[in-house]
């Protein structure tokens, strides 16, 4: 997917608030892009934007966190590394960039988890866990 559809999804899923909005979702939309190739990664990494962050800026920015404190960036990263922390409050390139890696380790982690499930890692932290979450935010058929 393009960078161009993957804009148009994200305002499918909710209509921008005005010009600034529009142009923060456009730098996303380059992000992903730029991030991955996957058309189901691309579809994730929008998904997980609207329900992590809800295409805020200001959780880009990670003056919001969510989890308590834990969670950062427009994907809602709990960071493992302290250069994954830092990352999940840097340029969108660098938070999609990380994002596409913990979907990866998610999916690695859970070898037997097929299709939504293989966000369970990512969304509750647990193979066995999280598949209302986890559906809500896979981008695969």
């Amino acid at each position: 997917m393009s960078f161009l559809p993957i804009l148009l999804a994200m305002l499918a899923l909710a209509p921008a608030r005005g010009e600034r909005d529009v142009l923060f979702r456009t730098e996303l939309a380059s992000a992903i892009a730029s991030a991955t190739d996957d058309p189901t990664e691309q579809r994730t990494l929008v998904r997980l934007a609207w329900f992590e962050g809800g295409f805020r800026r200001a959780v880009a920015r990670c003056e919001i966190l969510g989890d308590h404190g834990t969670s950062r960036g427009t994907f809602q990263i709990k960071g493992i590394t302290p250069y994954d922390r830092a990352a999940a409050c840097g340029s969108l390139f660098q938070q999609a960039e990380l994002a596409v890696r913990y979907i990866r380790r998610s999916a690695d982690a859970c070898p037997r988890n097929e299709g939504a499930m293989r966000l369970a890692l990512y969304v509750s932290g647990r193979c066995d866990r999280g598949e209302r979450a986890a559906k809500q935010r896979w981008g695969g058929e």
